[in-house]
This record gives structure tokens, sequence and C-alpha cells, in this order.
């Protein structure tokens, strides 16, 4: 305990006057290091936090997970600035930077806030739209194809890649169209009955699930809410 403690007067200090924003800057983190362990399906410790509300139960421990104000009294916190890796938080993973740290502490400090839509809502569906890497100039080697379509008209085939969709020309075979921003592994795609909108779902394992709807004609897309893994259909 004394190291913890040690370890929360060396954090790195956040600016008091800015406020933390619990859905812009602490969901991200929860969803890419916590859930993994912690949400609806999978509950070490019976401890989720899934939820905003559902963050706020304490576990087996039966501690507080948030004591607003008060980062020393916060069990949640605690574990995370353990430094016996048998008991801190994430196990058996790095722990979090320095600086996410610090943002947790500033965010109890400043009364524990939350600023999404309701606290019943899933802390994946708060995260803004996930902004892929460019997909690879040229695959060196054939990677999966885990979906395919034909388009309405038969002309074309439209065939996923890795954070991207293919557009081949159905008769000769040869690539038309490169369309990138896409999720990183696609797992099924379909077409609107007008033609005009193509389905993008899929994900990465473990890690997120999204749906994005692309207009063919404009290339504008709208991004459904987040999924807390892979969407395969």
């Amino acid at each position: 305990m004394r190291t913890a403690l040690l370890t929360l007067v060396l954090l790195p200090t956040i600016a008091s006057a800015a406020d933390i924003s619990f859905k812009d800057q602490l969901a991200p983190i929860l969803a890419r290091r916590c859930l993994g362990c912690h949400d609806n399906r999978k509950t070490e410790g019976r401890f989720a936090l899934h939820t905003f509300e559902q963050m706020l139960k304490p576990g087996d421990s039966g501690e507080r997970p948030i004591v607003p104000g008060k980062p020393s009294d916060s069990y949640l916190f605690q574990k995370l600035i353990e430094t016996d890796e048998s008991v801190r938080m994430p196990q058996e993973d790095d722990p979090l930077s320095a600086t996410d740290i610090a943002l947790f502490k500033a965010w109890i400090e400043q009364g524990a806030k939350f600023d999404g839509p309701a606290v019943t809502d899933r802390i994946v569906t708060l995260l803004p739209p996930r902004q892929h890497p460019q997909p690879p100039e040229t695959y060196r080697v054939p990677v999966p194809v885990f979906a395919l379509r034909f388009s309405p008209d038969g002309q074309s085939l439209f065939t996923s890649g890795v954070h991207e969709v293919l557009v081949w020309d159905a008769t000769t075979g040869k690539l038309q169209r490169r369309i990138p921003g896409m999720p990183q592994r696609i797992h099924s795609l379909r077409f609107s009955p007008d033609g005009q909108t193509l389905a993008v779902a899929g994900g990465a394992p473990g890690e997120y699930g999204e749906i994005r709807l692309l207009s063919l004609s404009t290339g504008a897309a709208r991004v459904l809410p987040a999924w807390e893994d892979v969407v395969l259909d």
C-alpha cells in the first residue's frame, strides 16, 4: 500500500483547470484495456464495467470502485497503481501509462462526473467512430477473403481486404476501385434494396466491432454504435 501511495504522489499532474471527460478521455481507455476481462460476459472478481452504472458497483472485494473526490479511497484506482503484478489491473498485461492513470486520478478528484447520454449505455457506444489506418499499398502475401458480394446489377464483385473494400469487374476480374477507411477485418457485406448503400460489418476479434453504412454515390459513411467484439453478420 505504501508503494501505491508513493506512485499516486509521483504521477504526472493533469491541468486542474481542464475538466476530464469520461466519455471522450476515459471510456476509450476502459474499452481498450479493461473490457476484455470486465464486460457483461466475463466479469473477473464479479466486477463489470461495460456501463458506467455497473462500474460503480463493488465486486467481490466489497470496496467502492469509485469514491468521488478521493482517488486514495477508490478501489478501482488503487488497482491501477498497484505495483504487485498479481493484483494490479490490467492483469497479465502491461500497466496503464502514467498519463492514463493521471487522467483517472484527476477525473476522480474532480468528482468522477459522467458526461455521456445515460449511465446505462454500454461504454463502447460512447466512443467516437474509429479512424482506421490506410490499407496496405500492395499485399505482399495473399490475405483471407472473409466476405464477398456481387453488386445488385451483377457487374461488380465487392470483396473484403485489410481496412478496405475491393471492387472488381465481375467479367474481367480487374480491380476497379479500392474503398479505404474500413474495419481491420470485414466479415459481412450487404447492399440496401436500391443498391446505393453498402453495409460493411467487421472489426478486430476481442477488441471492437462496427458496421459502416457506405454511400456508393457520395462515398460518405455513417457508423452505427460500436460493439464489444467483431460483428460477423
